[in-house]
């Protein structure tokens, strides 16, 4: 089926990417239907406009959200490139151990315990922060170990990461861990406030 919205749509795609586009374009369409676009009036033609072109730097196609799992390898901080991505050789969550899991008491708080060779660069803002089920928390911290509070009843991953001034992730923890969190539930046996009891 004809579509002349794809004509004009490809048409303008030529233009654009051989810099052409100087002036008007007109839309003619002959008796058996068929439609041709021209820089020059003819009779009957219409003058129409083309919208611009859509373009996308590289930063905004990848999103600008920090809340991804996936490591930004290159920084605009001149200061974070002192120290480039990969610099950290060791890097890894040493506590709680994988697969732990927090008694209901623990109200879903814990503390990430990590190991960090050579040293955290605080110097060029470097900073220790925590994807929780690839969410980057917005708590950053100088030291080698981080909170987490209120987890919510369940199993989540974890995951250190290095984070640079911007909050741009610089380097991921070579391992995560999962972590599962046990609530108390008004429908517990021994919960006075059981409706069911």
């Amino acid at each position: 089926m004809f579509n002349p919205m794809r004509y004009l749509l490809l048409f303008s795609l030529i233009l654009a990417s051989h810099s052409v586009f100087a002036g008007a374009i007109y839309k003619s369409t002959a008796p058996d239907g068929s439609i041709t676009f021209s820089d020059n009036p003819t009779d009957g033609a219409k003058e129409i406009t083309l919208k611009p072109i859509t373009t996308f730097s590289a930063k905004e196609a990848a999103g600008k959200s920090k809340a991804t799992s996936t490591p930004a390898t290159t920084s605009a901080d001149p200061q974070a490139a002192d120290t480039p991505p990969g610099n950290y050789k060791k890097f890894t969550i040493t506590s709680p151990a994988n697969d732990t899991t927090l008694q209901t008491g623990d109200a879903g708080n814990t503390t990430i315990q990590t190991t960090v060779e050579p040293a955290l660069n605080v110097k060029n803002g470097h900073r220790l922060s925590v994807l929780v089920d690839g969410t980057q928390l917005d708590r950053v911290t100088s030291s080698s170990s981080i909170s987490i509070n209120n987890l919510d009843r369940g199993t989540h991953s974890i995951r250190a990461v290095i984070v640079n001034k911007s909050g741009d992730i610089v380097q991921l923890s070579s391992n995560s861990i999962t972590l599962h969190v046990q609530r108390a539930t008004i429908f517990g046996p021994s919960n006075p406030r059981n409706p069911r009891r």
